[in-house]
């Protein structure tokens, strides 16, 4: 376990705090020509997103320039995922796509253009936008997203492009709280029924939860355990040369 304090309810703060400091010293010990790579991994609803913007926040204190990469981007339209037939898995997501985003970062493009899925388009019907990233200047990616430190090479070997991996875990009822939660969120015309999430829980996220996400713990630099009151429970840090 690592030394990272786990009382009081300043605890995701001090975390927050102590990651930076980890990410700063190996950043500097790698020396990349390109950004250096920050995964954040964990399961549907367990926090990754709201994670990834304290990272940034801490890190931007520490004078660095930080851009938050969401594997969301990358998925396909809702037209071609509804051909799929599937609640959800690995292809609903444009893996290929996301593979060569990160090839070009590695071979320092500073510019790179990307088709991003948007859940509220202000582009007429389509999900589907096309801009363009810039990465001059930048200095640290986060990859914020459900398969972003796995090393399995159908979903993409993602963790090739990750220089410090993070997964964030939780107990299967509070993820499934939250994951609900999430959804209550949408707007009204977007949200599913409850007989609508029993079915996208059980035929899509468990699954892929035990085939495509939790597999990829074991590849993480760094375990987050959050309690139910999403509170730091336990950390786990893996050696890492220069750590």
């Amino acid at each position: 376990m690592s030394n990272l304090d786990k009382k009081g309810n300043n605890s995701l703060n001090n975390a927050i705090d102590e990651i930076g400091k980890l990410i700063i010293a190996d950043y500097i010990k790698l020396n990349r020509q390109h950004p250096y790579i920050v995964g954040i991994a964990g399961c549907a609803g367990v926090g990754k997103s709201t994670f990834a913007e304290e990272i940034k926040k801490t890190l931007e204190i520490k004078k660095k320039k930080v851009k938050i990469i969401g594997f969301d981007d990358f998925f396909k339209s809702r037209e071609e995922r509804r051909k799929l037939g599937t609640e959800w898995d690995e292809n609903h997501v444009r893996l290929e796509d996301l593979v060569t985003f990160f090839n070009k970062i590695k071979e320092g493009a500073k510019r790179i253009p990307i088709t991003r899925y948007v859940r509220d388009p202000q582009v007429g019907d389509s999900q589907l936008i096309k801009e363009e990233v810039n990465f001059d200047g930048i200095d640290i990616i986060i990859f914020e997203g459900l398969y972003a430190i796995s090393s399995e090479k159908r979903l993409g070997n993602l963790l090739q492009f990750v220089d410090f991996s993070i997964y964030l875990d939780a107990e299967i009822s509070d993820i499934k709280e939250w994951r609900y939660e999430q959804e209550t969120k949408k707007d009204s015309k977007k949200q599913r029924t409850l007989m609508e999430m029993d079915t996208h829980w059980e035929k899509g996220i468990v699954p892929d939860i035990k085939n495509n996400v939790a597999p990829s713990r074991k590849n993480a630099h760094l375990i987050i355990h959050f309690d139910s009151e999403r509170n730091v429970s336990s950390k786990e840090i893996k050696k890492k040369a220069g750590f």
